[in-house]
């Protein structure tokens, strides 16, 4: 979250931190009239060879199409030694998510799950 708040704040931008709210964003990032969305995820994982997860509230506000414009999704590889920023934005003309590096796209998986509690039979 920092890295990506710094970097932000660097470019002219106030940012806000808004992960407690359950938005289905963490940051916000003010720039005039303009107030960008930014999920943040980060893992150990090289800019190449990445993955990272988001919840159903995440995804959903990624996926929502009249706000897909100001939303942005934040990865911070190489988080634990030398943290390098990617940002993905939605480009309608490609009809997708693409990265602040050219050539970079996500491929988006959508998952169905559950989560399995153990209990003993004299609970019920």
């Amino acid at each position: 979250m920092t890295t990506v708040a710094q970097w932000f704040t660097e470019r002219g931008y106030n940012v806000v931190d808004v992960a407690l709210q359950n938005l289905g964003w963490d940051l916000e990032a003010h720039l005039g009239e303009l107030c960008l969305r930014l999920e943040v995820k980060g893992t150990s994982a090289s800019p190449e060879t990445f993955s990272v997860e988001l919840t159903p509230n995440e995804f959903r506000n990624m996926g929502e199409p009249a706000a897909r414009g100001t939303y942005r999704l934040c990865v911070v590889t190489d988080a634990e030694s030398k943290p390098r920023l990617q940002t993905y934005a939605w480009s309608p003309e490609r009809n997708a998510w693409c990265g602040s590096d050219e050539g970079h796209m996500l491929d988006i998986r959508e998952l169905v799950g559950a989560r399995v509690y153990s209990r003993s039979e004299r609970s019920r």
